[in-house]
């Protein structure tokens, strides 16, 4: 089982807990935040991660809390199609 995939699946969960409201945008931003990348980072799965932070970041402070979900949803999924682009690839 490669990293990427792995890793993959373990971002997936988080964002699976977050679809199915478990936890509020902020609780989500900060679980993305905690996710070890592999050693070289030759996808720059880093950069993907500090992509997504800075989105949902920009939602927290431009928009409305009542329409947090949906726009964090919106970045969830480009960012798993992304991280799929990049298991391809592989």
């Amino acid at each position: 089982m490669s990293e990427i995939y792995k890793l993959k699946t373990e971002i997936k969960a988080i964002c699976t807990r977050f679809e199915n409201e478990d936890f509020d945008l902020q609780k989500f931003q900060g679980r993305l935040s905690r996710v070890i990348t592999p050693e070289p980072d030759i996808h720059n799965i880093d950069g993907l991660l500090l992509k997504i932070d800075n989105d949902l970041e920009e939602i927290i402070f431009t928009k409305s809390e009542s329409n947090y979900r949906q726009y964090g949803l919106e970045v969830v999924y480009n960012f798993l199609k992304k991280l799929e682009e990049i298991e391809k690839n592989v």
